[in-house]
């Protein structure tokens, strides 16, 4: 759930910004963040987080296909994340309301993608932890399922016990302990 949230931390960033010119209104600086930067972002950060939750709820194969869809998630964050050090985003330019003369070379700030990183190298690696069987609950025994054989009382004898003011989980007297 860590690398989910650092993820969503990083699409919060400024991971790219250029300084403009324009002729009309003079100097001005177009920040890119993480979301802009990388759209699928924070929704895989989101389908991840779900698939923790689905791999609490499943167990077996199913299981194990959650985990490679997390893993698959962390990965492609991870992959876009170290792309985007080196290719500005078209997001610097498409912010212009008009076209403006670009100043100087465009700064990547660098804790943002590293964020982006780090966030989907930790969900790749809970996702194969989980799709190794790591963390798998263990199956409750049989003593804890229904009684599916022929019950002595039944749950009517029970509430008629109750109405007449007897204890139904109290032992007979003709039992031995």
């Amino acid at each position: 759930m860590a690398g989910a949230g650092i993820a969503a931390i990083a699409a919060a960033l400024t991971w790219w910004s250029a300084d403009y010119l324009d002729p009309l209104t003079g100097a001005l600086t177009i920040s890119v963040s993480g979301g802009s930067a990388l759209p699928e972002l924070v929704p895989l950060a989101l389908v991840a987080l779900a698939g923790f939750g689905a791999a609490l709820a499943t167990h077996g194969t199913v299981r194990r296909l959650v985990g490679v869809v997390v893993v698959l998630c962390g990965a492609v964050i991870t992959i876009r994340s170290v792309v985007s050090f080196g290719d500005q985003p078209a997001a610097l330019v498409s912010s212009l309301s008009r076209p403006a003369e670009a100043v100087g070379a465009p700064q990547l700030h660098a804790a943002g993608p590293a964020l982006g990183v780090l966030g989907g190298l930790l969900l790749a690696a809970a996702g194969a932890l989980i799709a190794a069987g790591w963390g798998a609950r263990q199956r409750l025994g049989a003593r804890y399922d229904a009684p599916t054989g022929p019950a002595t009382q039944t749950s009517t004898d029970w509430w008629k016990a109750l109405d007449a003011g007897a204890d139904p989980t109290a032992a007979d007297e003709n039992e031995k302990p």
